[in-house]
């Protein structure tokens, strides 16, 4: 039998902990994590204020999802955990 994850959301938090697990179970065949987002990709805009204000911004890092966790794109409207 198959453990499942499901993180839901995919902002920073759900993100990280994608990652995590995909860096940690990716190698399991009897781990299943799925990541419940509406998007695909993160928006961080860490440098809006000094972009607004004219200063020469240069971006540091770029994220996206794992490739090894799927992602469904949907909303997550109520959580039953008594109901799997």
């Amino acid at each position: 039998m198959k453990t499942k994850i499901i993180i839901a959301g995919g902002g920073f938090g759900g993100l990280y902990a994608a990652t995590y697990f995909d860096k940690r179970l990716a190698c399991r065949d009897d781990v299943e994590v799925t990541l419940i987002s509406r998007e695909n990709f993160i928006l961080s805009t860490p440098m809006l204020h000094e972009a607004a204000a004219g200063d020469r911004i240069r971006p540091r890092r770029k994220q996206g999802l794992p490739m090894a966790v799927p992602a469904e794109p949907n909303s997550v409207l109520k959580a039953k955990p008594d109901k799997r």
